[in-house]
């Protein structure tokens, strides 16, 4: 494998943290112009680690892979962004945000639990649903009763 030969007289470049694994150590920027660079965290300057969204600046070079980057400088921090959908919620006993524990008997989800305090998040036993269910049909089929019931009264009074 040949050593990076930089790109032709380019200079630095700014541009932005497209991806960055802290298990890995590497990740990828990308230029103003839309090119990916990789880069590895050793070619970091300072102390912080990248996250997606920093602006940098670097120095562009390139090997037998693709296009890389090296010299990375921080040049500012990553956006503000909302709560990563990563499955997890509030607990509204204990106030933690965890994955909830799904509780399943014979295939069946019946409730989900906090994984800190143990309580109860939400019940999701058919038995509920399946006695609104029931007691709905009841109720139809005692109105339909009760229709027949009067057709069949004016009937016999010839009303």
């Amino acid at each position: 494998m040949s050593a990076p030969s930089p790109i032709p007289p380019a200079g630095r470049r700014t541009g932005r943290v497209k991806w960055f694994s802290e298990a890995k150590g590497s990740g990828y920027l990308v230029d103003n112009d839309g090119t990916d660079h990789f880069f590895r965290v050793a070619d970091v300057r300072g102390y912080e680690l990248p996250r997606r969204g920093m602006t940098v600046e670097f120095q562009p070079s390139s090997n037998a892979r693709g296009p890389t980057a090296s010299h990375v400088v921080l040049l500012s921090p990553a956006p503000a962004s909302p709560a990563p959908e990563d499955g997890r919620v509030e607990c509204h006993h204990c106030k933690s945000r965890v994955v909830p524990r799904l509780v399943v008997y014979r295939g069946v989800a019946q409730r989900s639990l906090c994984t800190r305090c143990g309580q109860e998040l939400a019940d999701y036993t058919p038995g509920y649903a399946l006695g609104v269910m029931l007691s709905m049909q009841v109720l139809q089929a005692s109105h339909a009763v009760q229709n027949a019931a009067r057709a069949i009264r004016k009937f016999l009074t010839g009303g």
